[in-house]
């Protein structure tokens, strides 16, 4: 069995800027950090021993032949952009609820696609998870998303995130002293409103 997780992240200025909209014409800038909550997938090869081929198990139970029978539209897109062919079991759990503005669905999609690629014998480089849960989330599924999200999902830390026009990215890590690094985290607060929202929406 593969567990694996995500940071889900916060970001302090330039948000929005990571839309293609946007960074197409003027480039985009988001300073940008990871906390210290997750997104956790588990993930193994289910035997072949029962009457369905994958079990998901979300905020409800998926018992499925195919995978194109996938009620999660996320975990049915990954695993038919990775070719997933034999029989899985995904369990999901977070830290946080969903829909928070916190880059939840970026976290699952890059949890997810560690662990489908760690079943299969593969350590994904942090660049390689963030553009293919990139293309996942905005090509295949076709959501209107940013990329910060799934970029710092990918990489964690506090960073500045710089995208040109053409949409390629750079991560330049943000290096405080330790004790200004106690400061700012001591100055920050994060309320739960219990208000959700779809970034794409």
């Amino acid at each position: 069995m593969i567990i694996s997780r995500a940071p889900f992240r916060v970001s302090f200025f330039g948000g929005s800027t990571d839309y293609f909209e946007w960074y197409r014409e003027h480039g985009g800038a988001v300073l940008t950090s990871s906390i210290g909550h997750y997104c956790y997938i588990s993930a193994r090869w289910l035997p072949q021993f029962f009457a369905y081929q994958h079990r998901i198990v979300w905020s409800k139970i998926e018992l499925c032949g195919k995978v194109e029978e996938i009620d999660h539209p996320a975990v049915r897109a990954a695993l038919e952009h990775l070719g997933v062919e034999r029989g899985i079991e995904i369990h999901h759990t977070g830290d946080l609820p969903a829909r928070t503005g916190l880059g939840s669905s970026s976290a699952f999609m890059v949890a997810l696609l560690q662990a489908v690629h760690a079943l299969h014998g593969r350590l994904a480089l942090k660049r390689e998870l963030a553009r293919e849960a990139i293309h996942i989330e905005r090509t295949v599924m076709g959501e209107t998303v940013g990329v910060q999200d799934q970029i710092e999902c990918a990489h964690g830390g506090l960073n500045l995130l710089e995208i040109d026009r053409e949409g390629e990215w750079r991560v330049q890590p943000v290096v405080l002293p330790a004790g200004h690094l106690r400061e700012l985290e001591a100055h920050c607060l994060l309320y739960f409103t219990g208000i959700s929202r779809s970034a794409s929406a």
